[in-house]
């Protein structure tokens, strides 16, 4: 393998082994697999080939907090079990701001929906969220989950041998040589087959009409269950989509032949619409807009003088490493300058280590804030393929794209004004320095007018 190996190279030719050895003809369990474990085959190989550090795990002491609390969980979902009259299905993003126990995607629906919906609450990141103060009961998801630990021990994993064979000799012959991904494919393969006949018992003892879900390639398990009872499932975006993010574009895919796809899929604003070839009809995904952004975007103001050579660092998991290491180089070149470097909540939650390596830079401060109150303070902010640099963008925020591993998904920006693209340090100071940006154009990537725009939409197709 080439060390300067991109994403985008791994899902080229991913794209071109579905289409070619038929992945999404694969029916066992009277399932469509493929799609199910697409995502996370994905995730292994570029963590196998070292083109992301890999995912940080959670600590051991928030999984001990999980078992302490889940007591109170079960009798909450003994509770709620009695209840068979929900007509609506949330599944929550773990998305919190400023300590808030509600989901900054899904929060605005309490507007909407009368009081039979209920809230699934799944764990993740190793947190535990606490309920909001909402009109919606909620169901604990995490016994289902240890219900699946549990089965997976007895679990007739031959069964499947045939299939996990076929797939991981063709990723071996095709992408990576080097790696064997047997035992990762075959146990990818009994989670999602067990995860599919959990969720269908569970949304089976409810009259759900519809599932809202906020990830629904994280989720996938979840929406192919809801379309086999007949549930019609509506995804909201929570994150970026472009042309080769697998949880969206399926290129060699006829509209309607995913399985586990949601029926609808309401984005930010209408870029995103056709960003990716999603497998539904054009008339299903709507461009609605973001509802917390619109909101922020309107109540946070500063004013220009104390923005001025102010640059915020938005970080990710996987190159927070690469990235912290620019930041320290570009902050020490650059001392008239101030650096907010903001990890992703994953690199907190890991304790990350170069993140004491920040500290010893007098003009780096690291922020635990929420990116909302961040952007109207900074003039610049530099980032590589996060959701949250459209988001900055949307607060009129100029931005330098570090083209390291993942640059490529954001290509798009390059014609859009307020975007640069630096190719190393000595680019980006040069950016910054003689400030090339014209001020970036607002209103491009999310919707106005968010509450009543799906208002409509629900109104229209849940009616």
């Amino acid at each position: 393998m080439k060390k300067n190996i991109d994403q985008a190279d791994i899902i080229r030719k991913l794209l071109d082994c579905e289409n070619k050895y038929n992945f999404f003809d694969i029916i066992t369990d009277d399932i469509q697999i493929y799609p199910l474990i697409r995502m996370g085959i994905f995730y292994e190989i570029l963590k196998n080939l070292n083109i992301y550090e890999p995912q940080p795990k959670s600590l051991k002491i928030n999984k001990i907090n999980s078992i302490l609390i889940l007591i109170k969980k079960l009798f909450n979902n003994f509770k709620i079990s009695k209840i068979k009259n929900h007509k609506i299905a949330i599944i929550e993003h773990p998305r919190r701001i400023d300590g808030s126990t509600e989901d900054i995607y899904t929060s605005f629906l309490y507007d909407i929906f009368p009081n039979d919906t209920l809230t699934i609450k799944h764990p993740m990141y190793g947190k535990i969220i606490t309920d909001g103060k909402t009109k919606y009961d909620s169901y604990h998801y995490d016994n289902i989950l240890i219900k699946k630990k549990l089965l997976k021990f007895i679990y007739f994993k031959n069964k499947y041998f045939h299939i996990t064979n076929k797939i991981s000799k063709i990723i071996n012959k095709e992408i990576d040589k080097n790696h064997d991904y047997f035992k990762f494919i075959e146990g990818l393969i009994i989670d999602k087959i067990i995860s599919c006949k959990l969720a269908k018992i569970f949304l089976s003892k409810y009259n759900f009409e519809c599932l809202i879900v906020v990830n629904g390639y994280g989720f996938n398990h979840f929406v192919l269950a809801a379309k086999q009872l007949g549930i019609e499932v509506i995804e909201l975006q929570h994150g970026n989509i472009y042309d080769t993010h697998l949880g969206y574009h399926y290129p060699n895919s006829k509209v309607g032949s995913i399985d586990s796809f949601p029926d609808y899929l309401l984005t930010f604003g209408k870029y995103w619409n056709n960003q990716a070839k999603f497998p539904i009809p054009k008339n299903c995904v709507k461009e609605n807009g973001f509802y917390f952004f619109e909101q922020s975007s309107l109540s946070n103001k500063v004013s220009g003088h104390l923005k001025k050579n102010k640059i915020l660092v938005i970080s990710q998991q996987n190159i927070g490493r690469k990235l912290s290491y620019f930041t320290m180089d570009l902050a020490k070149k650059l001392t008239n300058y101030q650096f907010i470097f903001k990890p992703h909540p994953k690199e907190i939650l890991n304790e990350a280590e170069y993140l004491n390596e920040l500290k010893d830079v007098k003009n780096i401060t690291i922020s635990r804030k929420a990116l909302y109150k961040l952007y109207p303070t900074v003039e610049f902010q530099i980032g590589v393929f996060s959701t949250a640099i459209y988001e900055g963008l949307g607060h009129s925020v100029k931005t330098i794209i570090y083209k390291i591993n993942g640059w490529k998904v954001m290509s798009k920006l390059e014609n859009y004004q307020g975007v640069k693209f630096a190719k190393d340090i000595n680019h980006a100071i040069d950016l910054l320095i003689n400030d090339k940006f014209q001020e970036p154009e607002l209103n491009i990537f999310f919707n106005k007018d968010v509450l009543e725009n799906h208002l409509e939409f629900f109104k229209l197709y849940m009616n």
